[in-house]
């Protein structure tokens, strides 16, 4: 009863009771006490553990990278034993390519198993790809598809791609436009904005390979014809070895510094190209102290000779206020100027400029027809912008196929793309298995050159025993 007295059974007195009361509070916040340093404690040595983990898998990422896969695997190993998600990944790939190891599928399904159960998105995609072709486990396209699942809800760009295509053409799964549409939608939505988008690769099939050579010769004999024209005073030829250098083009590595001495060179013989492409590095800040006024004149010199780069490049300086003070209205004279000689890019521009009515009225109907102008021309952005209109039927009429079809072509511009040069790389090095497993990965997602490749390299018994 409130307010009255406590009295013990055993006839202890009040203050007795509270003193045992306070002795049992003081031993309740000690324990306290000791599970809160025992757990502050575990969480000090679970961060060394971690930091040690990722100190391990950092250091042979780094010598990977570096080639150095005699000190990479020891160290993916270590750090792998110890739990390490990320180094049994690594060390995974390394067994199932022959990457400084011998091929082990049978040790890389596991070590992928083990990585997919600590929640690792790109373990699960690529113990999919082992169930999918039966590498190291038994065929088992149902459970191939588990992981894709899981791996592509966990934002794992490859298994949506893998997917997008599998739903597409209803390849072990049921056939179904929408959900290839959506996969391909996230998909080429991180293709636009990946770095190293590629609008063209110039990759040989393997049979035209055996039956021409090395293209990197065929080339290398082209640099060579334009820098010779261009050592001897050729302004076109001054441009071309310009933007050669420039992007990294035809097996050349980017040198800034000599790209800037060519287009200045043809620029002196008021060479247009050179002139925009002096604007695009100043602009930037590429090998030169960024400057937009001096991008500005650049540009305006070779506008007045009717370069459409420059056009558009002027344009996109007065939408943005780039430099300039911004005018959706002068935007517009210079996109349009570059949109009547064609410029895919000036074509997207003015489509976006309508899309989102910036300086004129919004109009669906009209940026669609210049979206499809741009992706006409398979400008990536057009393509793009084109088919998320024919998914939701803005501007017209809605086409579930073509949109498929326009976000497909965009998915396979993505980065990743590189990986057919890279896969042709492998096979010239002798290096069959790594070759063989990229080029089925991408064959997966749909690249018909990929399976192509693959299809000519076991045909031809150039699958590794360990992988056949």
């Amino acid at each position: 009863v409130r307010g009255r007295p406590m009295e013990s059974k055993k006839g202890a007195s009040v203050e007795e009771i509270e003193k045992y009361r306070a002795v049992e509070e003081q031993g309740r916040r000690d324990v306290r006490r000791e599970r809160e340093a025992a757990e502050a404690e575990e969480k000090r040595r679970a961060e060394r553990r971690e930091h040690l983990l990722m100190a391990e898998y950092e250091e042979a990422e780094a010598a990977r990278t570096a080639r150095l896969l005699s000190t990479a695997i020891p160290l993916y190993e270590r750090a792998a034993s110890h739990g390490n998600d990320l180094a049994m990944l690594r060390l995974g790939e390394a067994y199932l390519m022959g990457s400084g190891v011998e091929v082990d599928v049978v040790r890389a399904a596991a070590l992928f198993n083990q990585s997919a159960a600590l929640g690792n998105a790109e373990a699960q995609r690529a113990l999919a790809f082992m169930y999918d072709t039966g590498r190291g486990v038994p065929l088992d396209r149902a459970r191939a598809l588990l992981y894709y699942t899981f791996a592509a809800k966990n934002y794992d760009t490859e298994a949506a791609h893998v997917l997008a295509y599998k739903h597409m053409h209803g390849i072990n799964v049921q056939k179904s436009c929408t959900i290839a549409a959506n996969h391909y939608r996230t998909v080429a939505a991180k293709a636009l904005h990946s770095k190293g988008l590629v609008q063209q690769l110039n990759t040989l099939r393997l049979s035209e390979y055996f039956e021409t050579g090395d293209l990197a010769s065929q080339e290398h004999e082209l640099v060579e014809y334009h820098e010779y024209n261009a050592e001897h005073g050729d302004a076109p030829a001054q441009s071309t070895v310009g933007q050669i250098l420039l992007r990294g083009m035809h097996g050349v590595q980017p040198d800034v510094e000599r790209a800037r001495g060519f287009f200045e060179r043809a620029a002196a013989q008021d060479n247009p190209v050179a002139n925009a492409h002096l604007g695009l590095m100043y602009e930037s800040g590429l090998g030169v102290e960024q400057s937009n006024d001096t991008a500005r004149e650049y540009y305006l010199a070779a506008a007045e000779k009717g370069n459409t780069m420059a056009l558009n490049n002027l344009g996109a300086m007065y939408m943005t206020g780039r430099g300039v003070e911004k005018s959706y209205s002068t935007a517009l004279y210079y996109f349009k100027r570059a949109a009547n000689l064609n410029n895919p890019e000036a074509q997207v521009n003015i489509g976006t400029l309508h899309y989102h009515g910036l300086g004129v009225e919004k109009n669906y109907e009209t940026a669609r027809s210049y979206y499809t102008m741009a992706a006409n021309q398979e400008n990536t952005k057009g393509q793009y912008h084109l088919a998320k209109m024919h998914h939701h039927g803005i501007g017209g009429g809605s086409s579930c196929s073509t949109a498929v079809k326009l976000y497909k072509e965009v998915a396979e511009k993505g980065a990743w793309a590189a990986g057919l040069r890279e896969g042709m790389d492998l096979y010239k090095d002798g290096e069959m298995a790594a070759a063989l497993v990229l080029f089925e990965r991408l064959a997966l997602r749909g690249f018909e050159l990929a399976q192509h490749n693959a299809a000519t390299m076991l045909d031809r018994g150039d699958s590794p025993p360990a992988l056949a």
